[in-house]
């Protein structure tokens, strides 16, 4: 029974310091709609969740574009969520 007491008394203070701990995912809520009068629009988010990346969330509409500077020490992703573009790189398209 002592066995038992001392499980039960582990698992609860297991759980409660999981659930009371600073390891939550975070929530970004991206917005696809552009304030007025804006065809580009950037966001920094998730600021600071890992160390040395940067996550930049960028709207754009209409015939805009955006033109990023690339260098040997960063590296780029991209995520297309909606919509329809064009993409050139190194001259390609």
């Amino acid at each position: 029974m002592l066995k038992k007491s001392i499980f039960l008394l582990l698992a609860i203070a297991g759980t409660l310091a999981f659930k009371f701990s600073d390891n939550e995912i975070p929530i970004e809520f991206l917005s696809m709609q552009l304030p007025e009068h804006t065809q580009v629009y950037a966001k920094t988010v998730l600021e600071n969740e890992i160390t040395g990346i940067t996550v930049d969330h960028i709207t754009i509409s209409g015939n805009s574009f955006k033109e990023e500077e690339m260098d040997e020490q960063h590296r780029n992703i991209y995520l297309f969520i909606k919509g329809n573009g064009t993409v050139q790189a190194a001259d390609k398209s």
